[in-house]
């Protein structure tokens, strides 16, 4: 088995655009961040790091949405920060899965850093 890396942010977006501004911003504050344009991708960062906080799109392409990685992610590591950002009213759907932060599309980069250092 592989050793596990030190807590990362791990962002999941099928916008390559969006995927590189976040994960730019992120390094550039310092946090150590790992990008996946997939679920699968995503799914596959959990068995060898330690992540300790999730920011994924709603709406992805593939076999799951966001929420259902939101949902994954949370079995697997439940002391993960999860945070869904989409540009469409992720109201009904967040409001039942209460431990969900929501980030509105589009924001800037110190609103994704803020969300992430909310952590802490």
């Amino acid at each position: 088995m592989e050793e596990k890396t030190p807590s990362v942010v791990l962002v999941v977006d099928d916008d390559p655009l969006i995927l590189f501004m976040a994960v730019y911003s992120l390094q550039a504050d310092d946090f150590v961040v790992l990008g996946a344009s997939a679920t699968d991708e995503a799914l596959s960062l959990l068995d060898t790091h330690d992540i300790g906080v999730l920011v994924t799109d709603l709406n992805l392409a593939g076999s799951m949405d966001g929420i259902d990685l939101a949902r994954c992610v949370q079995q697997r590591v439940p002391q993960a920060h999860i945070i869904v950002s989409s540009g469409d009213d992720p109201s009904a759907s967040l409001a039942r899965r209460g431990s969900i932060a929501f980030l509105q599309k589009p924001y800037r980069s110190h609103q994704l850093t803020s969300a992430v250092r909310g952590r802490k």
